[in-house]
């Protein structure tokens, strides 16, 4: 079992009282959540918040974790392969672009 998986199951069982499509709902919530958050900490990291909020490249960083383990999370429960469909996204961009060698 991946550390997504376990993960997973972990909030799965702490909205067992949810159905599936209540959990899959309140997930992808928490990527919008989690993209605001990593917004704002972009936006401090280039200065561009109010006097005296302190930001941090550690932040900046989880952040941005937390928006692609809340993205993973739900990728997993409508049992996308994350690596493939990225491999595959990949190879359209750099085509696209003209970016193969």
């Amino acid at each position: 079992m991946t550390k997504i998986s376990k993960f997973n199951d972990f909030i799965n069982k702490s909205h067992e009282n949810r159905t599936e499509n209540e959990r899959l709902t309140l997930k992808t919530m928490k990527i919008w959540e989690e993209v605001w958050e990593f917004y704002n900490e972009v936006l401090g990291s280039l200065w561009f918040t109010r006097a005296g909020k302190q930001h941090s490249r550690e932040e900046l960083e989880n952040e941005c974790a937390d928006v692609i383990l809340s993205t993973l999370l739900v990728a997993s429960d409508l049992w996308i392969k994350i690596d493939e469909v990225l491999e595959k996204k990949l190879n359209k961009v750099f085509d696209r672009f003209n970016l193969n060698d």
